[in-house]
Protein backbone atom coordinates (compact mmCIF):
# COMPACT_ATOMS: atom_id res chain seq x y z
CA UNK A 1 0.00 0.00 0.00
CA UNK A 2 2.85 2.41 0.72
CA UNK A 3 4.09 2.05 -2.86
CA UNK A 4 0.64 2.85 -4.25
CA UNK A 5 -0.10 5.59 -1.67
CA UNK A 6 3.27 7.08 -0.61
CA UNK A 7 1.51 9.94 1.23
CA UNK A 8 -0.34 7.46 3.48
CA UNK A 9 0.46 8.09 7.16
CA UNK A 10 2.14 5.07 8.77
CA UNK A 11 3.00 4.69 12.45
CA UNK A 12 5.52 1.94 13.31
CA UNK A 13 4.49 -0.33 16.17
CA UNK A 14 7.47 -2.69 16.01
CA UNK A 15 9.84 -4.08 13.35
CA UNK A 16 7.05 -5.93 11.51
CA UNK A 17 3.90 -4.00 12.38
CA UNK A 18 2.58 -0.55 11.52
CA UNK A 19 -0.59 1.28 12.43
CA UNK A 20 -2.46 3.06 9.67
CA UNK A 21 -4.52 6.21 10.09
CA UNK A 22 -8.15 5.12 9.79
CA UNK A 23 -9.23 8.73 9.31
CA UNK A 24 -6.96 9.02 6.29
CA UNK A 25 -8.33 5.78 4.82
CA UNK A 26 -11.92 6.97 5.31
CA UNK A 27 -11.05 10.35 3.84
CA UNK A 28 -9.53 8.71 0.75
CA UNK A 29 -12.89 6.98 0.21
CA UNK A 30 -14.44 10.46 -0.12
CA UNK A 31 -16.62 9.90 2.95
CA UNK A 32 -15.91 13.08 4.89
CA UNK A 33 -19.30 14.82 5.18
CA UNK A 34 -21.17 11.74 3.87
CA UNK A 35 -24.66 11.16 5.29
CA UNK A 36 -26.93 8.14 5.54
CA UNK A 37 -30.26 9.37 6.81
CA UNK A 38 -29.63 11.17 10.09
CA UNK A 39 -26.20 9.59 10.63
CA UNK A 40 -23.07 10.93 9.00
CA UNK A 41 -19.32 11.24 8.87
CA UNK A 42 -18.14 14.58 10.26
CA UNK A 43 -17.25 17.06 7.52
CA UNK A 44 -13.99 18.10 9.22
CA UNK A 45 -12.81 14.84 10.85
CA UNK A 46 -13.46 11.56 9.05
CA UNK A 47 -13.01 9.47 12.21
CA UNK A 48 -16.01 11.09 13.87
CA UNK A 49 -19.55 9.86 13.25
CA UNK A 50 -22.32 12.35 13.99
CA UNK A 51 -26.04 12.30 14.67
CA UNK A 52 -27.67 14.97 12.50
CA UNK A 53 -30.95 14.79 14.34
CA UNK A 54 -32.70 11.63 15.34
CA UNK A 55 -30.38 8.92 14.07
CA UNK A 56 -31.24 5.53 15.47
CA UNK A 57 -28.71 2.95 16.57
CA UNK A 58 -29.62 1.03 13.40
CA UNK A 59 -28.70 4.04 11.25
CA UNK A 60 -25.39 4.48 13.06
CA UNK A 61 -24.55 0.78 12.62
CA UNK A 62 -25.51 0.93 8.93
CA UNK A 63 -23.14 3.87 8.50
CA UNK A 64 -20.35 2.00 10.33
CA UNK A 65 -20.80 -1.00 8.02
CA UNK A 66 -20.84 1.26 4.95
CA UNK A 67 -17.59 2.96 5.99
CA UNK A 68 -15.95 -0.40 6.77
CA UNK A 69 -17.05 -1.84 3.42
CA UNK A 70 -15.84 1.23 1.51
CA UNK A 71 -12.39 1.09 3.11
CA UNK A 72 -12.14 -2.66 2.57
CA UNK A 73 -13.09 -2.40 -1.11
CA UNK A 74 -10.55 0.36 -1.77
CA UNK A 75 -7.64 -0.79 0.41
CA UNK A 76 -8.33 -4.41 1.43
CA UNK A 77 -8.20 -3.35 5.08
CA UNK A 78 -10.77 -4.28 7.72
CA UNK A 79 -11.50 -1.41 10.09
CA UNK A 80 -12.37 -2.47 13.63
CA UNK A 81 -14.32 0.03 15.75
CA UNK A 82 -12.63 1.04 19.00
CA UNK A 83 -15.95 1.58 20.73
CA UNK A 84 -17.87 -1.21 22.40
CA UNK A 85 -21.44 -1.57 21.13
CA UNK A 86 -24.00 -2.56 23.78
Amino acid sequence: LQLKYPQMPVYPIDEKTVKLAAGWLIDQCQLRGFRMGNAGVHDKQALVLVNHGKATSVEILQLVKFVQTSVNEKFGIDLVPEVVFV
